[in-house]
């Protein structure tokens, strides 16, 4: 794969090792000493918040119940992930939001949805809400299940880790073991086979390949070609994320589910969002559930 002054290319060839990059972790909230205090302070809609054998519990009140972070400030980038591990009864819609330092308070804008899993046991959630255009963020709040009282619920952890790996600038060349750096990410599985990646996307959610952190001019590269077989569906997706504007940001491109190899040529000038420094690229090869594609 190389990014030249012209196009972009993605060449996926022979030599790739799907692996995962060890995280950094940013900010860590144990509940099990002082400065996790201040979560108990700031709760909305929420009653009898306290910190009891390193896990932050309580009941929501009212219609609109949250948990806010204690204030901090980190350097915003779009390889970040809000990870929490919490126990919550009731299932439904919940939000991560964030407050930018500066900012006077919460907007819809700088938020990201993920669903609370309703069944009283301890989960791991993941949200990646590529907020790099924000510069620094300084606050987190989680929102429980809108319009739900009198429901306890239980915190282990909060963190914020960056899973960037070294940023590829310049005209960087992706073909052999350079490819180890690109993933399998959001539940999806890929391996070598056939000279070529083997890719599946998962039964529940959307899976993607996912590049190493990246920073090249957007106005120096502007057309995504990947050749592939694709056994099922109608349309894969290109995602990106560039430097001045928080977000990914999406364009589906038509593909033939006849098992046979086409190079797909997909124009990103055109789009408004392919714009200033491009940080991040994802892939995902297939729309439909369970399906499957060979990259090369």
């Amino acid at each position: 794969m190389k990014i030249r002054t012209s196009a972009v290319l993605f060449v996926f060839g022979y030599a790739l090792q799907l692996c995962a990059v060890e995280p950094q972790i940013l900010m860590n909230w144990a509940f099990n000493d002082d400065g996790s205090k201040p979560w108990t302070q700031h709760a909305n809609h929420c009653k009898n918040v306290r910190l009891e054998k390193g896990v932050l519990k309580g009941v929501t009140s009212g219609a609109d119940p949250f948990l806010v972070s204690p204030a901090f400030s980190i350097t915003a980038g779009a390889g970040q992930v809000v990870e929490f591990r919490a126990k919550n009864p009731v299932g439904g819609h919940g939000e991560l939001f964030w407050i930018p330092v500066g900012a006077k308070g919460p907007q819809q804008k700088w938020s990201a949805s993920f669903d609370w899993i309703g069944d009283g046991e301890w989960h791991d959630y993941r949200v990646r809400p590529f907020w790099q255009g924000e510069k620094r963020i300084g606050t987190l709040r989680i929102d429980f299940v809108n319009g739900r009282s009198d429901v306890a619920f239980e915190v282990a952890s909060v963190r914020i880790v960056d899973e960037s790996s070294a940023a590829h600038a310049g005209e960087p060349v992706w073909s052999g073991t350079a490819l180890a750096a690109w993933s399998a990410v959001e539940g999806s599985h890929a391996r070598i086979e056939k000279g070529g990646i083997a890719y599946r996307s998962p039964e529940k959610g959307e899976g993607v390949l996912e590049s190493p952190a990246l920073s090249f001019d957007s106005d120096a590269a502007f057309v995504l070609s990947v050749e592939m077989a694709v056994e099922s569906g109608a349309a894969g997706t290109v995602a990106w994320a560039c430097s001045g504007v928080s977000g990914l940001h999406k364009k589906a491109f038509r593909v033939k589910a006849d098992g046979r190899f086409h190079t797909y040529n997909v124009d990103l000038g055109s789009e408004k969002s392919w714009t200033g420094k491009i940080v991040l690229l994802r892939l995902s090869p297939v729309s439909e559930k369970g399906g499957r594609a060979l990259i090369r």
